[in-house]
């Protein structure tokens, strides 16, 4: 498990899918998803954003090489 799953699973994002296309998370309580498109650097969310996902969303972009340090 990266430190990105670990801050997503703390706030009940557990991941659902993880193919060559994509990698998804699902909220367990509301059933959200953030989805990771690996060919189009995009990020697909459909949940409002608090500052304890945008950070674990900036650690899975650093984990996937989208951002260097």
């Amino acid at each position: 498990m990266t430190d990105a799953d670990r801050n997503l699973k703390d706030i009940f994002y557990e991941k659902t899918g993880d193919n060559v296309d994509f990698i998804e998370y699902t909220n367990s309580i509301t059933k959200y998803i953030i989805r990771f498109w690996k060919r189009r650097r995009t990020i697909y969310i459909m949940d409002e954003i608090n500052i304890n996902l945008l950070k674990a969303i900036n650690q899975k972009a650093k984990e996937l090489g989208w951002i260097n340090d």
